[in-house]
């Protein structure tokens, strides 16, 4: 076996796709497990809600895991390419997200309420109020798209000044460990940490299609999922004394954003599927609720006694799927920025 036959056995290179306008396969499928999380999550709370699922301890455990890092790791996702974006330019880089992030948090916001208000049968009823207050007050799962324009507006503010960023980054820990996270600036502050620190990484070595070994890969997850898991165990031990786990938060979404990229990067050739999610992460993510809730409606219509397992693995694929054929039908046609759908990718 030659030298180069060696290493391709021996590891798994991270594709050198970071040139402008090109996707990288192992950030679409970490985004693709990322959305599989939310939808699952998503699906999980609404069922107990409508009292379809019961909320026993596994089900709390199992909610509070993927709680406990999937936000965190797509605003590291998001924060990637933020510096080859802000390369054109302020101007720029605050119109594209304007189109990107504000848009679809307007329009999908608007639709959400509507339809809430129109079937009148949501677990969380919503009225005329809501809608005028969206501007500053969000709802549902859209609050992620707001407090995430708000770290573009705060990094484009800041660019230039990385030493400034961190203190604001610092400044947000400190604010979820004194005030929690009680409001959407507060929600925010605790999350721009991770924002700035997928800018960090966008710099990373291994962004540039360098190779990590499958050793190095293996040590990364199973170190990863030791680290979540007692952080997990010591953040129950720590809220029954009452204590501050800010610092666990922090560590435990660390240790889930490792293990969930580096479990993309093994699977990213095995799985495509998950890549294909990734690519319509942002149409999944504003549209999958209108997809499980349709669906869940539908079994309390029809009186049907689902096991919850079964419930909840269908509700799952329902959000998955509807939002992915929209995906596929607007991208197709060129409505998907219309539709603030995200960028399509053809399969």
């Amino acid at each position: 076996m030659g030298e180069g036959q060696a290493l391709a056995s021996a590891a798994i290179a991270l594709p050198a796709e970071v040139e402008r306008g090109r996707r990288i396969s192992w950030i679409d499928a970490t985004r693709g497990i990322g959305i599989f999380l939310v939808v699952l999550a998503h699906a999980e709370r609404g069922f107990v809600e409508a009292g379809m699922m019961p909320l026993d301890p596994a089900v709390r455990d199992f909610d509070g895991a993927i709680y406990a890092f999937h936000m965190p790791l797509f605003f590291l996702l998001a924060g990637l390419h933020v510096e080859q974006a802000l390369a054109a330019g302020r101007p720029a880089f605050l119109t594209e997200k304007l189109k990107a992030i504000a848009w679809p948090y307007l329009l999908w916001s608007t639709l959400h309420v509507l339809t809430v208000m129109a079937t009148g049968s949501a677990n969380r009823p919503l009225d005329l109020h809501d809608l005028a207050g969206i501007g500053v007050r969000p709802v549902a799962q859209f609050w992620f798209l707001y407090a995430l324009f708000l770290c573009c507006l705060v990094v484009a503010a800041g660019w230039g000044r990385f030493r400034l960023l961190t203190v604001i980054a610092g400044m947000g820990i400190a604010a979820h460990a004194y005030f929690g996270s009680g409001n959407m600036i507060l929600q925010t502050a605790q999350l721009f940490p991770f924002f700035l620190m997928g800018i960090a990484v966008g710099r990373w070595p291994a962004m540039r299609g360098e190779y990590l070994d499958t050793p190095t890969l293996a040590t990364i997850l199973l170190g990863g999922a030791l680290i979540f898991a007692a952080t997990r165990l010591l953040q129950t031990v720590v809220a029954l004394g009452g204590t501050d786990h800010t610092i666990l938060f922090y560590i435990g979404a660390g240790a889930g954003i490792a293990m969930t990229t580096t479990l993309a990067i093994i699977l990213r050739g095995r799985m495509p599927w998950l890549v294909r999610l990734g690519q319509a992460s942002m149409a999944i993510y504003v549209a999958h609720t209108f997809f499980t809730a349709g669906f869940r409606m539908a079994v309390q219509k029809m009186g049907l006694a689902l096991d919850p397992a079964w419930l909840l693995a269908i509700g799952t694929i329902v959000g998955l799927l509807g939002p992915l054929g929209l995906y596929e039908f607007a991208g197709r046609r060129k409505l998907s920025p219309i539709l603030g759908l995200g960028k399509y990718v053809r399969s």
